[in-house]
């Protein structure tokens, strides 16, 4: 976020402007919930969550928001929860960051009351299930996710990052035989590879061959990623790179990957430009 301009109005239009350089037409917009990581912010977590709900109320047709709940909250996180979802119309939780907490993702005191409400309200669940620099990355491991995505059925649930990079053959496993588990490519632009490029394209192509075809997003991270790849980069890696790498995504791919599952798994219609994400 460095690289944007310093007011919220300025990040919010180099965002739109990078998006529709990418032609994406809608993101979703998710925070970190930083109280309990010893971080000191100038601004209060539910202020963050009540300025994103400003961006997304002023571009509704661009932007979809969740809020981010760290289950240390106890009963005062879950209430959290339930007022964001009253009053700022969150449609989901993310992220969820197992690498924070010091605890499984499974932990049926600490994050299962989380999990019910989130359930009860409708609200999907985005973890990260990536290795983090410097933080305890062992409870990100995708197969906690498997009790949870027992215990709530009616919950969806995305594994972002797939489990980037040493867990993606239990991330592709759990979406392919669990119904309420999505995955999606984010994080996958760093240095854990020596060709990120062909890493995540062999992957993709791989996943929408099996059971997941269905259940495949794409995914970008950014505006973290801005220094390592632009987005309309990211986005030309599954269409012109994979192209010339020999590696096409047909069209019925690409409105999967793009389009299609952000769908089912939001159970949203958002919109799909197809000509623009043919470029």
């Amino acid at each position: 976020m460095r690289a944007y301009p310093a007011t919220l109005v300025g990040q919010t239009q180099r965002l739109l402007d990078e998006m529709d350089e990418a032609g994406i037409d809608a993101a979703v917009l998710m925070h970190m919930d930083y109280d309990y990581t010893g971080e000191r912010l100038r601004v209060s977590h539910w202020d963050q969550l009540v300025q994103l709900a400003q961006v997304r109320d002023r571009y509704p047709d661009r932007f979809i928001l969740f809020a981010a709940i760290d289950p240390r909250r106890g009963a005062a996180g879950v209430e959290l929860l339930r007022m964001a979802h009253r009053e700022l119309k969150i449609a989901g939780m993310g992220e969820f960051a197992p690498h924070f907490f010091g605890f499984p993702p499974n932990d049926r005191e600490r994050c299962y009351p989380i999990y019910r409400a989130c359930s009860d309200l409708g609200l999907h669940v985005a973890p990260n299930t990536s290795i983090v620099t410097s933080m305890n990355s062992r409870w990100c491991d995708p197969a906690y996710w498997e009790d949870v995505s027992n215990d709530f059925p009616h919950m969806n649930i995305l594994l972002t990052s797939a489990g980037f990079p040493h867990w993606t053959d239990t991330a592709l496993a759990l979406c392919a035989s669990k119904p309420n588990v999505y995955l999606d490519v984010g994080d996958w632009q760093t240095r854990f590879s020596a060709d990120p490029v062909e890493t995540v394209l062999r992957f993709v192509t791989g996943a929408l061959q099996t059971d997941a075809r269905h259940k495949i997003l794409f995914g970008s991270d950014h505006p973290v990623y801005n220094p390592t790849v632009s987005e309309a980069a990211w986005v030309q890696v599954f269409t012109q790179e994979a192209r010339r790498r020999k590696l096409p995504l047909s069209d019925e791919d690409l409105h999967l990957f793009f389009s299609d599952n952000a769908q089912e798994f939001l159970d949203m219609d958002v919109p799909w430009n197809a000509a623009r994400r043919s470029r």
